[in-house]
């Protein structure tokens, strides 16, 4: 009499598998979070395949230019020298300023004014508020491809080094290499990037200064809905010079009611930049 058959058994180490008897067009996972399919043929024999390769969706990248701009601020000022500074030349350039000093303003009227011609796969606007690196990297990758997957680090760096697009990078406060490795992710594209204090020590910098008087006064006008009283513009300028411009602080302070005492209308409190 024949011993009765065993079923197979597992015969391997920590990171591997062993497999004995019959298991002919198995599915195994082997502990180490792949699964494989194992084909075994008369001719061909075994075939052991990665079932993880076989069903990656694949990325396509999204129809060019890419166009992702914040909203225009409804309160217009023309900042023609800075958008030139962001559209400038080199790779990397950090705007930095005292907070309110009107750098999402820039950066912002910058994605909405520069000539998207210029930068062959487009503009792309980024918060980095509250967000660490892998979450810009993240929505970086998404917005030249499609779908949103999360790929491998081999795979962003492959794919984003093929882009070429201004992106513009608003209240990055990291610290240390932050910047230079999101750089080297897309080293093709043209990155600015906005902070309070300066972040950014191997590529050209600029610090961002106060608004011009006229542009400080025209500002209180429009919070104010109307134009102001003599008295009203004295206080407004010694507004300006004490905050040195800052765009939010003034503005705030001139619309409150510090230069117009008895305001003829309500004023919206509203801040920028």
């Amino acid at each position: 009499m024949a011993p009765p058959r065993r079923g197979p058994r597992v015969v391997a180490g920590e990171r591997g598998v062993a497999f004995v008897g019959d298991v002919t067009n198995s599915v195994v996972n082997t502990g180490d979070n792949n699964t494989y399919n194992l084909y075994v043929g008369p001719e061909a024999g075994a075939l052991l395949v990665q079932a993880g390769l076989l069903q990656r969706p694949r990325v396509k990248l999204r129809p060019r230019p890419i166009l992702l701009r914040p909203p225009v601020f409804p309160g217009h000022l023309d900042r023609d020298e800075e958008t030139e500074r962001v559209d400038g030349q080199g790779p990397v350039l950090n705007v930095h300023g005292q907070a309110g000093i009107g750098k999402t303003y820039v950066l912002t009227h910058a994605a909405n004014r520069v000539d998207a011609a210029k930068h062959r796969d487009g503009v792309v606007y980024l918060s980095a508020a509250e967000k660490g690196i892998g979450d810009l990297t993240q929505e970086l990758f998404e917005a030249f491809y499609e779908p949103p997957i999360k790929p491998s680090g081999p795979q962003v760096q492959r794919l984003l080094g093929l882009r070429r697009a201004l992106v513009l990078v608003d209240s990055f406060e990291h610290e240390g290499s932050a910047a230079q490795d999101l750089v080297r992710l897309a080293p093709s594209c043209r990155f600015v990037f906005s902070s309070r204090a300066r972040t950014v020590w191997d590529w050209d910098a600029y610090e961002l200064a106060g608004l011009p008087l006229a542009d400080s006064l025209a500002l209180v006008r429009q919070e104010l809905g109307r134009e102001l009283e003599q008295d009203e513009k004295a206080a407004a300028e010694e507004i300006w010079q004490a905050v040195g411009g800052n765009r939010g602080e003034g503005t705030r302070t001139a619309a409150r009611g510090d230069c117009a005492r008895a305001p003829r209308r309500q004023s919206r409190r509203v801040v920028r930049g």
